[in-house]
């Protein structure tokens, strides 16, 4: 590998350490939740910012991804940077109305600067700018960083604010938009510079035509694309992944808390636990899903999702939790991973690759996350938490059956061929 390689490699690994690291400091929950609270403001006003946190990019980020595809590569990379800034500087604006908190006013303004800086995502583009540079055999490794980022973020944080201030966070914002448009403009130099044709370390650039390449993709291909049965059916798939997880994310401590032991020790351990079992399986994503096939993992990801979730409600002993938080591999590293890497492949050829990303991830976070903040917040109300983590537990588990009837259709299919 050439120093050139060298520095493509060096500046994916940082784009998604950063990346990581800003999803721990620029999420509408964790963190920027604690600091509302400590300034006085509601429950209902700071759920209202957390939801449209969460559902906000769900709109915003195929439209992103949509007009990604349509750019070449150097212009994808700088509409990249520009909305990480653009992200890190709606945060950072609403610093200063903290100082009039909890007026009216005070919350309008940071409701709206937190609201436009959510509607600037991403759309997908780092997971395929970083498949188009390594490939899918090298996508985990490198994609694992992104879960390092994110426990140093939060970790860093956790101690900054105990002796600075949850404030901390605006200018860990501010800092983490800057290094995300820095590491993706020296990956747009070392490919620029790259001689024609090695843009990518590992898979060589598709040869289609001149006018292929140029002609813009229509939304009407992009629908029809989408309402493609396996398209589809991987997308509900994905909402029902997401809304499990999104349980967990959200409602966890809040289990916690109820039994002995439930200390923010045991939250942050927690913590380490998920992340220390996510690197295995990033690592080793491209070899576990061509052995096992995508629809296998997601149906096993989701019977373990109901495994956890079951365990969590059953719980007499907050310690107990660090065993069942180690299947988060399972449950999000490998799916992540299967799910991302089916989604490259279905959308190969089709010039929506950056969209199916971007739709993935707005049916996973906006509207499987944000429908389980909003509709876990109503069982737990009604029900408690016990209750919750069963009913979720039972969702799993009946999801787990669409791809695993999927999979046994997709093993007897070669067999009637051959018939």
């Amino acid at each position: 590998m050439g120093q050139r390689e060298k520095l493509q490699v060096c500046s994916l690994v940082v784009l998604q350490f950063f990346s990581g690291f800003a999803w721990a400091v620029q999420r509408p929950q964790g963190f920027f939740v604690v600091l509302l609270e400590q300034h006085g403001f509601s429950g209902s006003a700071i759920g209202l910012i957390s939801s449209l946190g969460l559902f906000t990019p769900t709109l915003t980020g195929p439209l992103v991804g949509f007009a990604a595809d349509a750019l070449a590569p150097e212009q994808r990379h700088r509409l990249f940077a520009g909305v990480a800034l653009l992200k890190s500087t709606l945060q950072l604006a609403a610093w200063p109305a903290l100082a009039d908190a909890p007026s009216s006013r005070a919350y309008w303004w940071i409701f709206s600067c937190m609201c436009l800086q959510a509607a600037c995502s991403q759309g997908g583009m780092l997971t395929e700018i970083t498949l188009r540079f390594v490939g899918k055999e090298t996508y985990g490794k490198v994609r694992l960083w992104g879960g390092i980022g994110f426990a140093s973020g939060s970790l860093l944080t956790g101690l900054l604010a105990h002796h600075l201030g949850y404030s901390i966070v605006f200018l860990e914002s501010m800092f983490v938009g800057v290094a995300l448009a820095t590491s993706v403009f020296c990956l747009t130099h070392a490919s620029v510079s790259a001689a024609p044709g090695s843009e990518m370390l590992h898979v060589a650039a598709p040869s289609e035509p001149t006018s292929e390449r140029s002609r813009r993709p229509s939304t009407k291909e992009l629908l029809r694309f989408l309402l493609t049965p396996r398209v589809a059916v991987m997308l509900i798939i994905v909402v029902a992944m997401g809304f499990c997880e999104g349980i967990m994310q959200t409602y966890t401590y809040v289990r916690l808390q109820e039994l002995p032991y439930g200390s923010s020790t045991i939250m942050s351990l927690s913590a380490v636990c998920m992340i220390i079992s996510e690197v295995p399986f990033f690592y080793f994503a491209d070899p576990i899903v061509r052995r096992f096939g995508i629809m296998p993992i997601l149906s096993f990801s989701l019977l373990c999702s109901a495994l956890r979730q079951g365990w969590i409600s059953f719980l007499w002993d907050a310690r107990w939790v660090l065993p069942g938080e180690l299947l988060h591999g399972i449950t999000f590293s490998i799916a992540n991973a299967a799910v991302t890497l089916s989604a490259h492949d279905l959308a190969a050829g089709t010039r929506f690759e950056t969209t199916m990303q971007s739709v993935i991830g707005s049916c996973w976070v906006g509207i499987g996350q944000g429908s389980a903040s909003w509709a876990g917040g109503l069982v737990l109300h009604h029900a408690g938490p016990v209750a919750l983590f069963q009913a979720s537990a039972l969702l799993a588990l009946v999801s787990s059956l669409l791809p695993l009837g999927l999979a046994l259709c997709d093993r007897q299919r070669p067999r009637c061929d051959a018939a």
